[in-house]
């Protein structure tokens, strides 16, 4: 539980409306976690099985209380950061506009492009990782992936800030 607290809490925080909210589903994520460990079969990463598990109950909490998807924008405007041990693809950004602009390019993702495009990049899992908490192929995966990135990179494009999204990647 201590190894994996930060990337369960994370993903939680990416995906529901307050760190209240995210630290109950965490919570419960590893309380269902304990009564269903005797299921748990080593074919999956035990990160990914935990990430699917916060996955199902997210779901499950917009599902009871019938509230409005997530709006990943909103949650950066408000000055939420993920708690991460590296750096996010944001922190690498200097100008405050282009994250804006990647912020409301990834919110404009489609759910699932969105989906696998954020737990690669602000929790590293690996591509096998992302399948089994999505219940779809690898190939799919790195296929939503690169949409993902392609969208985003238009997006930039787009609004003229390309430039300076690959120097500070570089």
């Amino acid at each position: 539980m201590l190894e994996n607290q930060r990337l369960v809490f994370s993903y939680c925080l990416s995906r529901l409306p307050s760190r209240e909210d995210a630290e109950d589903v965490a919570q419960e994520s590893f309380l269902r976690a304990f009564k269903s460990i005797s299921s748990f079969r080593a074919e999956a990463s035990l990160r990914s099985w935990l990430i699917a598990i916060s996955k199902n109950l997210c779901s499950d909490f917009y599902r009871k209380k019938k509230i409005d998807s997530f709006s990943f924008d909103a949650f950066m405007e408000e000055g939420g950061d993920l708690p991460s041990e590296s750096p996010s693809p944001f922190e690498t950004l200097e100008s405050s506009e282009t994250r804006r602009l990647i912020s409301k390019a990834i919110d404009n993702l489609p759910d699932e492009f969105k989906e696998a495009f954020l737990l690669r990049e602000n929790f590293d899992l690996s591509y096998a990782e992302i399948a089994k908490v999505l219940g779809v192929r690898e190939g799919t995966v790195k296929s939503r992936i690169s949409r993902a990135r392609g969208f985003i990179k238009s997006e930039l494009i787009k609004s003229g800030n390309f430039d300076e999204f690959i120097s500070s990647n570089d």
